[in-house]
């Protein structure tokens, strides 16, 4: 990705501890779009080096507490690049700075979902879009070519997503691999989301972290053939594969 597309700071900003912060810039792919489209997250961070920072042993002002070699410098806001790229074509579109709305979410967890009006060719328009707190959108809609929160009816349970997001039947889907997904439509000015509940007998309790990265190895669900399909392979031997598709 040409270095002119990411946005950076050239100082480390203000944080709390003395002493060498190093930058580290680092990106990730979020999603892809039916029709291929990707959206890409560059995140702008400043860590401790892992090497001098046990030297320095320095300490948060205040009660005596030692960061960690390594940690990110935790006070400080990362910067978000997200950028939508053709990868055929080679063309790429980065996504304005969001104005501070983006800095509500931990983790880049970007859905795109595109429209054409002429049903075939290139897209007319795009919805970049993230599930926050498992009911409202935080979007960007290249129409408007402006970000806002969408704010939805309350979820029951805390949501965490597992996996990128999948475009599927006009919807954005966040999938928690522990009891369901969450789809709704970024183009919508209500975020109207639905739950659809994994098969029966895969839905779990809220899982601790551990628990819950052992279970992202085992379970996945995507879009294949025009429809939505989930499977697990059992963690345990006789290792079995079981394998769903959404009937609706």
């Amino acid at each position: 990705m040409p270095a002119h597309y990411i946005v950076t700071t050239e100082e480390p900003g203000p944080c709390r501890y003395s002493g060498v912060v190093e930058q580290i810039l680092c990106g990730v792919l979020t999603s892809s779009s039916a029709d291929g489209l990707l959206v890409l997250a560059y995140a702008d961070l400043r860590a401790s080096p892992p090497i001098i920072a046990p030297l320095l042993g320095r300490q948060v002002p205040g009660p005596a507490q030692t960061q960690t070699a390594g940690e990110p410098v935790s006070d400080r806001v990362s910067d978000f690049t997200y950028l939508v790229c053709n990868p055929l074509s080679g063309q790429v579109f980065r996504v304005p700075d969001s104005g501070g709305l983006t800095d509500i979410l931990d983790l880049p967890r970007m859905g795109i979902l595109t429209q054409a009006d002429r049903g075939h060719g290139p897209p007319d328009r795009f919805a970049v879009a993230q599930l926050h707190m498992g009911n409202s959108l935080v979007r960007f809609l290249s129409d408007t070519r402006e970000w806002d929160l969408v704010k939805g009816a309350p979820f029951r349970r805390v949501w965490t997503t597992d996996q990128e997001v999948l475009a599927f039947g006009g919807r954005l889907w966040w999938v928690d691999v522990s009891c369901g997904a969450i789809s709704a439509d970024p183009f919508s000015d209500r975020a109207e989301t639905r739950f659809v509940e994994l098969p029966k007998g895969s839905v779990l309790p809220e899982p601790h972290d551990e628990a819950r990265d052992e279970l992202v190895k085992h379970r996945r669900m995507g879009v294949s053939e025009g429809r939505l399909r989930y499977a697990e392979v059992s963690q345990q031997e006789p290792f079995v594969l079981s394998s769903f598709a959404l009937d609706e």
